[in-house]
């Protein structure tokens, strides 16, 4: 039997160690993972990258990225390092962001390129609209390109910012008060409906 899920808990490896074995090329491979799940910061940067760069799932379909808060030991960048391009993740169908500020998230990382990607939750996440901001079309008319074409489920739980979701779960203004939030979406790509 072979293993199909990672659960990494609280600091494993000196973030530092991590990001120089990622800078070195060395990482393993583990093409029977479905599942991965740690914590990390969405800042500094090179923390999630150097984990996913060194810990490489071809084959992951669901992750878990929960918020890590590190001593001020570890937050800066320290001189010279550099961002690494994520591994690309073609059968990721879900991905579940638990207490991370979503605007870091969006800024650092390019997880739009996962076509694959079906569900996303966003728990105890601050600024959810900085992430979700990229289902609007990237252009006009019938070659407007779509991202996460696959997309059909939102869940939102304990929104930190209800004003930020005007315009993308309700039509109705029915966010007013929410702490949870599921939204889907039609494979006709027509706008999401709150559920």
């Amino acid at each position: 039997m072979a293993l199909a899920s990672l659960n990494l808990d609280g600091i494993v490896v000196d973030p530092y160690d991590l990001y120089a074995m990622a800078l070195q090329g060395n990482y393993v491979e583990i093409a029977t993972f479905r599942f991965f799940s740690f914590l990390a910061d969405a800042s500094p940067k090179y923390y999630i990258e150097s984990i996913l760069n060194t810990i490489r799932c071809p084959a992951i379909e669901s992750m878990t990225i929960s918020a890590l808060e590190l001593d001020d030991e570890y937050a800066p960048a320290r001189p010279g390092m550099q961002a690494f391009p994520l591994p690309h993740f073609p059968l990721l169908r879900s991905i579940k962001l638990n207490g991370l500020g979503c605007s870091k998230f969006a800024n650092f990382f390019d997880f739009s390129h996962n076509s694959a990607l079906h569900t996303i939750s966003l728990m105890d996440c601050t600024s959810p609209m900085a992430l979700l901001c990229l289902l609007l079309p990237a252009g006009d008319g019938i070659d407007a390109e779509t991202v996460w074409p696959h997309l059909r489920v939102i869940e939102l739980t304990h929104i930190g910012e209800r004003s930020s979701l005007t315009g993308l779960v309700s039509r109705d203004g029915r966010v007013d008060d929410a702490t949870r939030c599921h939204t889907t979406r039609n494979a006709r790509f027509l706008p999401y409906s709150l559920v």
